[in-house]
């Protein structure tokens, strides 16, 4: 079967009718086992062929043969589109047939499809929700170049949203098909399941956790469609595009606001907790400014941590940068727009302050003018330190600028390196965890 162009009603309300959207792509030895595993739950099933090479065409067409096709249906794609697009095709689907929810599930067999029911009872808690399965960083077997991504990317979510989001990346989730009728995602690949978070949450979405479980199997016997090089760098390049986006104060599509269930639902182990929304009011003017929150955070958790280094580097950042007096306004709107502590910033604009900040100054020039004249500036005319900012400016306009980008940048992650480092000797909730496994 090649694609259906129904599926039956589900036993399930009008204001609730849950699908499992099930992309695949060369998995074609772990793909039945997992679609019967998902067939026991009980949900309608929309499974997406993005195009394989392997013999998953085969395999679902046995399969299909044997299953009803108002239950279930497989739709193919000539040709591999990535992961982002084989779900838009399935959301497109499931929202063309009447369905609220579609929980999408990996076909790897890293993940459990008997924990489906418990991610459907808290969207069905929290219908507005988008409900995100969380692995835990303790897993045995999770390889080190997975939990530098998860930490990346929710720090870049972090700065997005104001949100602690422990697992971006984990495919068994449930998304409110209502959500894209306001929001539109440009990422393609692995970067849309970030990406999609990020403006979930502009739009006003509510994000609930559920604790999940995965299995990683030994390295020989995986498969991995992702491209370290390839997509680390476009998911490197969304960030920096939604932090730039975050900067920008109007314009973000909102969802129709009424009220809704926000909690867990009693005997499940969602969690939905401060972090599900970025703070406000009182609240997140002390958690931005405050140095005892500051304290608080680092020693939550190693992310949060990693934030701290975050703050500081946007404060280095800016240092770098021809801002003069204004280096203070502009660090204090853009913590409170990417959700730094403004102290942890303040420590990093510093650098600002003469002595140190003259030689920044003069170093981002020469990085500059090198650049740009291919000789070293000569400073006797304007001397940074000595003459006002606005000669010294005007002497190097271009060469501060481009020079104070690359130190900027240098010095941002170098804060971070530093800062995350030696936080490592703050004890946090998750390094004792690790050390009692240990």
């Amino acid at each position: 079967m090649s694609q259906s162009d129904q599926l039956d009603d589900a036993p399930a309300s009008d204001h609730f009718r849950p699908v499992v959207i099930a992309p695949t792509y060369n998995n074609a030895s772990t793909l039945l086992g997992v679609l019967a595993r998902i067939q026991k739950v009980g949900v309608p099933l929309i499974v997406v062929n993005d195009g394989a090479t392997d013999d998953t065409a085969s395999v679902l067409a046995a399969w299909s043969a044997d299953i009803d096709p108002l239950v279930a249906q497989v739709v193919t794609l000539p040709e591999n589109r990535g992961k982002a697009a084989a779900m838009r095709i399935g959301f497109a689907h499931a929202r063309q047939q009447g369905f609220t929810h579609a929980v999408t599930m990996d076909t790897d067999g890293q993940l459990s499809p008997e924990e489906i029911p418990a991610m459907l009872d808290a969207a069905r808690a929290s219908p507005d929700a988008m409900v995100l399965g969380t692995r835990s960083v303790h897993t045995p077997g999770l390889p080190k170049s997975n939990l530098t991504g998860w930490y990346t990317s929710s720090l870049g979510l972090w700065l997005e949203i104001g949100v602690v989001i422990r697992d971006s990346q984990c495919g068994l989730r449930v998304y409110p098909l209502k959500l894209f009728d306001v929001i539109h995602c440009r990422t393609g690949r692995f970067g849309f399941e970030a990406e999609i978070i990020a403006r979930a949450v502009w739009a006003g979405c509510p994000v609930v956790d559920v604790p999940v479980t995965c299995h990683y199997p030994p390295r020989e016997d995986r498969v991995s469609h992702f491209k370290p090089f390839r997509d680390g760098a476009k998911g490197f390049f969304m960030h920096w595009a939604l932090a730039i986006r975050r900067l920008i104060p109007w314009g973000y599509a909102r969802l129709p606001k009424h009220e809704s269930a926000t909690h867990s639902p009693s005997g499940t182990a969602a969690t939905s907790s401060k972090g599900a929304r970025p703070a406000s009011g009182w609240e997140s003017w002390t958690q931005w400014a405050s140095p005892l929150a500051l304290w608080r955070q680092v020693r939550s958790s190693r992310l949060e941590q990693l934030n701290a280094g975050a703050a500081v580097g946007h404060g280095a950042f800016m240092a770098c940068m021809p801002l003069g007096i204004w280096i203070i306004a502009v660090v204090i709107y853009g913590s409170k727009r990417l959700h730094h502590n403004l102290f942890a910033a303040m420590l990093g604009a510093a650098i600002a302050i003469p002595p140190v900040g003259t030689w920044v100054v003069k170093a981002a020039i020469c990085i500059g003018y090198v650049l740009t004249h291919f000789s070293l500036p000569d400073f006797s005319e304007a001397t940074p330190g000595v003459d006002a900012f606005s000669t010294v400016f005007m002497a190097f306009p271009l060469s501060w600028l481009i020079g104070g980008l690359i130190l900027g940048t240098v010095l941002h992650w170098v804060a971070i390196v530093v800062v995350f480092s030696a936080l490592r000797f703050v004890s946090t909730p998750d390094t004792k965890s690790s050390d009692e496994g240990d």
